[in-house]
């Protein structure tokens, strides 16, 4: 069995690579999903315990994302701070936080291999609407600018 964070990348490769379809054009400057995956964002590991219910993943002309609902028995904080510490370990840089009662959002820079600069974005929210006593998490990219 894969290990959730590998799940993750697969279901967004899959998402992506259905959402682009036959192309007429290439947009200027043309990345490869499988670049954005592999370099930029990390393989991320759920936490320990948690049960995952479902994830994927999508982009477009301007970046993607990857995301995740699963059950925990860890507060937001401790979510959050799971993640976080993933980001840091694969170079990803914080740059400033946001959070309320039900919601935590850090915003981040990251650099590809060719050093642009990319901004990112790790939201983990409690009990979306549509899924109460669960956790979504969701990891997004930009392209540079």
């Amino acid at each position: 069995m894969k290990k959730s964070g590998e799940l993750i990348c697969a279901l967004a490769i899959t998402a992506m690579l259905a959402a682009c379809g036959p192309a007429t054009a290439t947009p200027e400057p043309f990345i490869e999903p499988d670049y954005l995956i592999e370099q930029l964002i990390p393989p991320l590991e759920a936490p320990e315990g948690a049960q995952q219910l479902g994830g994927g993943g999508g982009g477009g002309p301007n970046g993607m994302g990857v995301g995740a609902f699963f059950i925990s028995d860890l507060t937001i904080g401790e979510v959050h701070q799971h993640y976080y510490e993933q980001l840091e370990e694969a170079g990803w840089r914080f740059i400033s936080e946001q959070d309320s009662e039900n919601e935590m959002i850090t915003f981040w820079e990251l650099s590809d291999k060719d050093g642009a600069a990319w901004s990112g974005k790790l939201e983990v929210v409690f009990s979306p609407p549509d899924f109460p006593d669960t956790y979504k998490v969701d990891v997004m990219i930009l392209l540079p600018r």
